[in-house]
């Protein structure tokens, strides 16, 4: 898979792919989680990803996120994953992907149970 010329912003598809929406359909397409918390993915499993459609207000806002979470991450490399505000970025980001997909709130509940 050549990721050279992509369509799509490369911190948009950061958020996507660590989102827990995508975890989900993850673990229900593939049948595995691996490492714990976040899929692994192979080369012959991106071909297929599918992306989510979201407003291009949403997109900027999941960039924007993923921007943060990577700086913080490259600031506090010993500490970032544990830290409150690494929990709630990524919590930003899933929400504004299950609004954004329309996602009742007894469908939030499956995949929040499901990949936590």
């Amino acid at each position: 898979m050549n990721i050279v010329g992509l369509k799509e912003n490369p911190y948009f598809l950061l958020a996507m792919l660590n989102s827990k929406i995508v975890s989900y359909w993850f673990i229900h397409k593939f049948g595995k989680m691996q490492r714990g918390t976040f899929p692994q993915f192979k080369v012959n499993e991106l071909k297929i990803f599918p992306i989510i459609q979201v407003s291009d207000k949403v997109k900027k806002s999941l960039i924007y996120l993923s921007q943060r979470i990577f700086t913080l991450l490259k600031s506090r490399p010993n500490e970032g994953l544990q830290s409150n505000e690494f929990k709630a970025l990524n919590k930003n980001i899933d929400q504004a992907l299950y609004q954004e997909c329309g996602l009742t709130p007894e469908e939030i509940a499956i995949i929040e149970e499901a990949v936590s």
